[in-house]
């Protein structure tokens, strides 16, 4: 069997990144008095779990390059994957993963693999609105949470978005959503950003239909779907691995 390291990390779900500033904040009541913290401590919880996607991300591409020598050599000799933060770097480990599954195993087929992607996206969401019940995060976000449920043009992300095929994660509107509202966001976070701009949108920004996604909840959402996906595959690729012979 082979012994790969961060498997443990790998598999575990950012989504307990969540739950762990759930706990946190259960001695504070769900009152206007502590919404002063709301920006705080959702951003914090933001940024700690953009962070834990990049580092699993980097470490997957370790260990595919454990394995495959001769991916070891094109990932240290020409990695172009930055911080794994973009939909850009993350798309091409997915697109990576997915061809060393092939590598060994021909049969395996994507379209097999995510045969329901209807039920991933409603999965997660149960798996938030769990995590989330009876706390302060959940009057903080609460806004986000109703739009998530609403059956209107509106709804937060839908099965055709996801294309999960051989070379993309996403469909374009959602690649959209990605950038703008969680990436920028992620960067605006990280480098302060926020510390020498206006902090409020401007009309133009304001009048945008998808300025309604502009939301952590949407942001948490989003980021646990892609965690999930990257989850499973290499769940599959851990598997494979295990059964060839050495």
């Amino acid at each position: 069997m082979i012994d790969f390291i961060h498997t443990k990390f790998i598999s575990t779900p950012i989504s307990d990144i969540l739950e762990e500033a759930t706990d946190a904040c259960s001695i504070l009541d769900p009152g206007i008095e502590n919404q002063p913290l709301s920006e705080y401590i959702l951003q914090t919880t933001f940024l700690k779990m953009t962070g834990a996607s990049e580092q699993k991300l980097k470490c997957i591409c370790w260990e595919m390059a454990s394995r495959d020598y001769a991916y070891r050599y094109s990932y240290t000799t020409g990695n172009t994957h930055g911080e794994c933060s973009s939909y850009k770097d993350k798309n091409d480990i997915y697109k990576e993963l997915i061809e060393q599954i092939k590598n060994i195993d021909s049969t395996f087929q994507i379209s097999t693999f995510f045969d329901n992607k209807q039920k991933i996206i409603n999965d997660i969401k149960t798996d938030l609105y769990n995590i989330l019940t009876n706390s302060c995060i959940e009057t903080w976000v609460e806004r986000g949470i109703q739009l998530s449920k609403a059956q209107s043009s509106h709804d937060f992300i839908t099965a055709s978005q996801l294309k999960l095929d051989e070379k993309n994660l996403f469909e374009s509107s959602l690649i959209e959503s990605y950038t703008t509202i969680v990436y920028k966001h992620r960067n605006r976070c990280a480098h302060n950003l926020k510390s020498f701009q206006n902090n409020l949108p401007t009309l133009r920004t304001l009048e945008k239909t998808t300025y309604v996604f502009e939301n952590y909840f949407y942001r948490y959402l989003l980021l646990i779907l892609i965690d999930n996906i990257f989850i499973k595959l290499y769940k599959e690729y851990n598997r494979l691995s295990d059964i060839i012979p050495k």
